[in-house]
């Protein structure tokens, strides 16, 4: 029974309600991943080479074999051969931008896929395994939606074990000691089978959804329209589909500390570790991608500075 009296908790409302509401919200995309490794077994799993080095963690903890595979200039998988018996495939859909790639996917290989939707929270069900991530779109400590096939019988306790310093020093400006306990909490973030936490999914009734969503997507179009001539990665935003990021992949390498001076903070995806050899694209796109934030913080003005800095370093 729910203690009563006494001090007050944090306040957290009760209305609204996630995009993802119908489906099992666990604590990372990682604990998500590890429950679909229990409920399918498969013999192998195909995971690409230009995805996070700690998307392979729950495949170790479940003893699983696994092959690396390489992608186009269009980011679709290069798959020498089909699938075979018991054998899955993780696809990303990189910055949110690539649901095409997903569809067509799932329509070849139906539920073996395994859709990292970690870059696109907005997504909903594909109709095979999948998952996303609300910790990248939102200030939340943890929370992250599971995608399934078919109904799932599973319940989970909530997670308790979070860290929420971050979150608060960034709020009041506290930038350099919140980048640090960023960090150390991004490397505690476990595998274990625990529901989103109270204050994460409390947080996630209060945001609106719809604004969020335009929000993003009129600052990634924004983007576009300064930088699409100076950017080496051609893509099209599927109508429906809220991205991450803007994915500039320009013809000559920008420093990023050179943004970071100007207050531009961009991140890498991702720094594999270097006993892999990757094919020449990844290799290329690694060192030369500058995923730019496009999110619901910012507006126009904040798009057009960072865009005006770009083509000065370019041009």
């Amino acid at each position: 029974m729910k203690k009563i009296g006494g001090f007050f908790e944090l306040e957290l409302p009760s209305s609204h309600c996630s995009p993802a509401k119908k489906t099992p919200a666990l604590t990372s995309g990682r604990s998500c991943l590890n429950f679909i490794l229990q409920q399918t077994r498969p013999k192998r799993v195909y995971v690409p080479f230009f995805s996070c080095p700690l998307l392979i963690e729950p495949l170790g903890h479940n003893k699983i074999e696994f092959s690396y595979y390489g992608i186009d200039e269009n980011l679709a998988p290069r798959l020498s051969e089909p699938l075979r018996a018991r054998e899955y495939l993780i696809y990303i859909n990189y910055f949110g931008i690539k649901r095409p790639a997903v569809d067509a996917l799932v329509a070849k290989f139906g539920d073996r896929v395994i859709v990292d939707n970690a870059q696109a929270f907005f997504e909903d069900n594909t109709g095979s395994w999948g998952f996303n991530s609300a910790r990248k779109f939102f200030g939340v400590p943890d929370g992250a939606f599971l995608y399934s096939p078919r109904k799932i019988k599973a319940r989970f306790k909530p997670n308790t074990d979070i860290r929420v310093d971050y979150l608060v020093n960034r709020l009041i400006g506290k930038q350099s000691l919140a980048y640090k306990q960023f960090l150390r909490a991004e490397r505690e973030v476990r595998l274990k089978l625990r529901g989103i936490s109270e204050i994460s999914a409390g947080i996630l009734k209060t945001v609106n959804f719809k604004e969020v969503a335009d929000r993003r997507r009129k600052n990634f179009l924004f983007l576009h329209q300064r930088l699409r001539k100076l950017n080496n990665f051609s893509f099209t935003l599927p109508v429906k589909s809220v991205p991450l990021c803007y994915p500039f992949f320009p013809q000559k390498a920008i420093n990023k500390k050179i943004l970071h001076k100007s207050g531009i903070f961009v991140p890498t995806y991702w720094k594999m570790p270097k006993t892999i050899r990757l094919p020449e694209f990844e290799a290329a796109f690694i060192r030369g991608l500058l995923p730019l934030p496009i999110d619901q913080r910012y507006g126009i003005s904040e798009m057009a500075f960072m865009a005006g800095k770009i083509r000065r370093l370019l041009t």
